[in-house]
């Protein structure tokens, strides 16, 4: 038991700590860490300028017509700036089942396909989004609001940069990816092409085909016809069902490769617009890209897991489990039974799945580790439980099914309010007789005590961080359906 508890706080020690490479390419490296670092202080003003619109609001009765659009340039700018930081670190978001029974040498293989496929679906994205945010800049485009702000400016700019640091650090990765010096020399040399082509389609954009980089973008231009996607599969000659099913099938193929799922479904997005409406289709993917930045949970999420961060790094989260665990008493699960409770009431109050998985994550994870839970049984957990957030009110997934078929939002809610509350409840049997069955799963708080030689008893630090919690739920189911945000 005791040896269980070591080894998960040795995990939760190692896994912040990286080594930049130490190759010429080092200091992008810097950059990349840096750029993150810094533009992750984006939500923290974001948090501030949204509390300050709620006070001038509902105290003042003065709201302001900035704030919205203020929030919205800074959590597009923060989420897009850190993706380098993100493909650094190599934390990106994917199912690795398949990935992890690999052999070293079937992962290597993986790693590879993924960085290709990346490289490649970023390429063709910034190839048509530099054009618009170019054109963007130079008319300086305007929301058309009552501030009228720069907006549609902005984010279309820091799209494409973005975009272009994440592009940098994936070919970073590919190059350090192989150890022969001719493996490594033929990476820098497609890479460069790669780089050309982009500088060529600012460069005649700004200065005309009749530029020296117009000559050499016409040599791309006649690459590209012969190696048009639609000229191998036209999708327009298919029905709409035959198309759908490739397209999922082509997603599910490289999820299970534990490819980044935003780089599976950014690839699969440009092959399907090449498929169907050939080079023309690039403005499609890159007019929708920009619209993602203009969502509403690109705001709600970040600032649920800001939440969930300041917990963590506060020592709530810790004194907090803490007491459940001694609430618990001689249960065997009863902290992983009290974390099923917590996610049933983040979904209610998130209502987006990935959110409160990403905030159980950084809450509970490491502490269910920490009291010696298994550590496969803690993820699963996570992730079933965060799931719920799909089913129980208000679901963001039903309410964009709902205004998408014509049905009554009111009428979804109450169908899926039972069967996720009916999941939760299977959830928490499942964890009772499994812990039961194989007690090392879930020692109790006696035993965790014991296995530290110290002593699990409550105080008032534990006690003010479950009130504390308490009074934040109200807070914040409060504030949501009282209208207040």
């Amino acid at each position: 038991m005791s040896e269980m508890i070591q080894k998960n706080e040795t995990d939760l020690d190692n896994m912040e700590n990286f080594e930049s490479g130490k190759d010429s390419f080092a200091f992008f490296d810097h950059f990349s860490k840096f750029s993150g670092l810094a533009v992750a202080q984006l939500y923290l003003v974001c948090a501030a300028v949204t509390g300050f619109e709620v006070i001038s609001r509902y105290v003042f009765n003065a709201p302001t017509q900035w704030v919205f659009e203020i929030v919205m340039v800074l959590a597009a700018t923060a989420w897009m700036l850190s993706a380098a930081y993100v493909t650094l670190h190599k934390r990106h978001i994917g199912i690795t089942v398949f990935y992890i029974m690999a052999s070293d040498k079937g992962k290597w293989w993986l790693d590879f396909i993924a960085y290709v496929v990346g490289i490649i679906a970023l390429w063709l994205l910034i190839d048509d989004s530099v054009i618009r945010a170019l054109d963007s800049v130079m008319m300086l485009e305007k929301a058309g609001s009552a501030w009228n702000s720069p907006q549609p400016m902005i984010l279309k700019s820091m799209l494409t940069i973005g975009a272009m640091t994440y592009l940098t650090q994936l070919m970073i990765n590919l190059y350090r990816h192989f150890s022969t010096k001719v493996a490594k020399q033929i990476v820098l040399f497609i890479c460069g092409i790669v780089i050309l082509r982009i500088v060529c389609v600012i460069a005649v954009h700004l200065m005309g085909e009749t530029s020296v980089f117009g000559s050499i973008n016409s040599i791309y231009s006649a690459v590209g016809t012969h190696i048009n996607p639609q000229d191998y599969l036209n999708m327009q000659d298919m029905n709409i069902g035959t198309a759908s099913l490739l397209i999922v099938a082509l997603m599910l193929v490289l999820m299970m490769t534990g490819m980044p799922l935003g780089v599976v479904t950014l690839f699969v997005s440009v092959l399907s617009a090449l498929c169907y409406f050939g080079y023309g289709g690039l403005y499609l993917v890159s007019t929708n890209a920009f619209g993602l930045l203009e969502k509403y949970p690109l705001i709600a999420v970040p600032l649920f897991v800001l939440m969930a961060s300041i917990l963590e790094r506060a020592g709530v989260a810790e004194d907090l489990f803490d007491a459940m665990s001694i609430f618990a008493g001689k249960l065997r699960g009863g902290v992983a039974i009290q974390t099923i409770a917590v996610a049933v009431v983040l979904a209610a109050m998130s209502g987006v799945m990935g959110g409160e998985i990403v905030m159980l994550g950084l809450v509970a994870l490491p502490q269910l580790l920490r009291l010696g839970y298994d550590r496969k049984m803690s993820i699963g957990l996570i992730c079933a439980s965060g799931a719920l957030a799909t089913l129980i009110p208000p679901s963001i997934i039903m309410i964009i099914y709902g205004l998408s078929a014509q049905v009554a939002i009111g009428d979804l809610f109450m169908a899926g309010a039972v069967p996720g509350l009916m999941l939760a409840g299977l959830y928490a049997i499942y964890v009772l007789v499994r812990c039961n069955l194989n007690p090392a799963m879930a020692p109790t708080a006696e035993e965790v005590a014991k296995a530290r030689k110290g002593d699990m008893k409550m105080s008032k630090d534990k006690l003010y961080a479950v009130f504390l919690s308490i009074f934040l739920i109200f807070c914040v189911m409060g504030s949501i359906y009282g209208g207040i945000a």
